[in-house]
């Protein structure tokens, strides 16, 4: 983290503030946190106003301290340092049919241009025959409703047939490093989530150890907290490989961008009805598309092409593959 956002002062010029308490806000490159007072006294004068960015270690507001002895009740008069919690500088722009653009937004774009610039991605793309699927989640929905209030998602399912697969194809799971390349023992799965300040990727530990019931509560938990703005920084932290579900929005086969230092992304498409052969019969399936984007100095496509194949392999056969207990 080098900068963040002022986006929101809790206490006023003038106030009373107790070290500990919540004494404004702030946007960091990742999420929205709140900074609580390092000392108690009054907030004498904010630096850095709402809407304002300032680099870590610059001061954003001054706060006069009680001099010992003296009850918070009484004058104050001993000043403290200026505060210098991690934060930024961009004013936030007014004029109309201008948009300032969020540290989010702006980190996003770094870090995918980044992307792009550093490795040699590629894209392969497969379909996966879903028709099964639909059903095996109606009735692991039923089960899970029986004891819990989750709803049991497509991606959660993705989410359980991708780390049985990295399981299978560790070198899927790993980052490169300057002379070597770093295979993962556990499966820390990203998942993207759009927000209303932009897309974040939570992070879901252990996903290769978590039953499917469990699988869909974090996965919900993550997904509320990153649209609630309460995501901590460790839970964007860590990841080692992503999933990006635009189905809902009726996109089909994309390009996604791997997220650094992860060296694979998993595009999901839109699931779609069509006639397909099989058997030499033609008949109405559901189909859903899969995009594995891959940096091609850690894998060939004669590894990462299986892999995909087993995560399709894996959806079209839930009943087998995915037939473990709910919950653990």
């Amino acid at each position: 983290m080098v900068e963040g956002r002022v986006i929101k002062w809790i206490r006023s010029e003038g106030e009373r503030v107790k070290e500990g308490e919540p004494l404004f806000e702030i946007e960091t490159e990742k999420v929205d946190m709140e900074i609580d007072a390092e000392t108690s006294g009054i907030l004498e004068k904010i630096i850095v106003h709402e809407g304002s960015t300032v680099p870590v270690g610059e001061p954003v507001a001054i706060v006069e301290q009680a001099e010992p002895g003296v009850s918070e009740e009484a004058p104050i008069s001993a000043k403290t340092p200026p505060l210098t919690p991690p934060l930024g500088t961009v004013s936030s722009v007014k004029e109309a049919g201008l948009v300032p653009i969020s540290n989010l937004r702006k980190t996003i774009g770094e870090r995918m241009l980044a992307s792009l610039q550093q490795s040699a991605q590629l894209t392969i793309m497969v379909e996966a025959d879903v028709t099964d699927l639909k059903q095996f989640r109606q009735i692991a929905q039923a089960e899970i409703a029986k004891t819990s209030k989750t709803d049991l998602t497509y991606t959660d399912l993705i989410v359980v047939a991708v780390a049985k697969a990295l399981r299978e194809h560790p070198i899927m799971n790993s980052a490169l490093g300057e002379d070597k390349i770093e295979t993962f023992e556990k499966v820390h799965m990203g998942i993207a989530a759009a927000t209303d300040k932009g897309l974040i990727v939570p992070v879901l530990r252990n996903a290769d150890e978590k039953a499917l019931a469990q699988v869909a509560k974090s996965r919900q938990e993550l997904v509320e907290r990153a649209r609630e703005g309460k995501l901590s920084i460790e839970d964007v932290e860590g990841g080692t490989f992503t999933v990006s579900n635009l189905g809902m929005y009726g996109v089909g086969f994309f390009t996604p961008i791997i997220n650094p230092p992860q060296s694979s992304i998993l595009g999901v498409g839109a699931m779609v009805e069509k006639p397909s052969v099989a058997n030499g019969q033609i008949s109405i399936r559901s189909m859903m598309p899969l995009s594995l984007t891959f940096d091609h100095r850690v894998a060939d496509g004669s590894q990462a092409g299986p892999f995909l194949m087993r995560v399709k392999e894996i959806l079209e056969n839930p009943h087998a593959a995915l037939a473990e207990p709910l919950e653990k």
